[in-house]
């Protein structure tokens, strides 16, 4: 059978998507940040198959997150707003940086969202970066030039202009206050604009910092736009 077009055969043109993409909502960043709270407790009260607290890495916590999230939370009615009508699904994706040089970037985790026009699927999510803020991990070169700073080059969120850090196993009262030093010794390559601050919604303790940064890519000729990036950090329970 031959599978050949015929010579009047029209092709659908190339889509052509708007960058950067819309702001997304700060519902859709609180019902997510919500989503990983409840995650992070039941990660912590119940057995899972493969985790050990007591001996987890990053990819363990990161592994268990995705499970719970996509497979025990998303769309069943445990976390209000945390379902398929604004999340296509939480995956732990291999992605393209922002000119395709790299290839194989991995976000620890992208929540995609739905329902948005001219926008390029592949890329419209909240991307998350999850990284130890506990005491043997420095904030300076763990979580910050190993985690925030890939926003920054455009490995990662190179269409959006927001994202989500995690920090977990958190020693610091309040994460605004934790950045502040360590984002003031790199504002050459992590481009802070003003200080750390605390969002003003949500019930979340302690409360989601909120920091703003520069970008030192360019995308479609013009450079990119600064991204903001949230700040959910998550104690163990006691």
């Amino acid at each position: 059978m031959s599978y050949r077009l015929a010579a009047d055969s029209v092709l659908p043109r190339r889509r052509e998507f708007r960058t950067p993409h819309p702001p997304v909502r700060l519902a859709l960043f609180l019902t997510l940040e919500e989503a990983i709270a409840v995650a992070w407790r039941r990660l912590h009260t119940e057995q899972w198959p493969g985790f050990d607290p007591l001996n987890a890495g990053e990819v363990d916590y990161t592994s268990a997150l995705h499970v719970i999230l996509q497979d025990h939370l998303l769309g069943n009615n445990a976390v209000a707003g945390f379902d398929h009508d604004s999340f296509r699904g939480v995956e732990r994706a291999e992605a393209v940086n922002f000119d395709q040089t790299k290839k194989s970037k991995r976000p620890d985790l992208v929540a995609y969202l739905c329902l948005r026009a001219n926008v390029q699927p592949s890329q419209d999510g909240i991307f998350i970066e999850c990284k130890p803020v506990d005491a043997t991990h420095p904030l300076l070169s763990d979580y910050c030039d190993e985690g925030i700073k890939r926003f920054i080059v455009g490995d990662y969120a190179w269409a959006m202009t927001e994202a989500l850090m995690v920090g977990y196993n958190t020693v610091h009262p309040k994460p605004s206050e934790a950045l502040a030093n360590p984002l003031s010794k790199r504002t050459k390559t992590l481009l802070p604009i003003g200080k750390p601050s605390d969002c003003k919604i949500g019930t979340h303790k302690p409360p989601v910092a909120i920091t703003r940064h520069k970008r030192i890519f360019s995308l479609n000729g013009r450079k990119a736009t600064a991204i903001t990036l949230r700040h959910l950090w998550l104690a163990r329970p006691t």
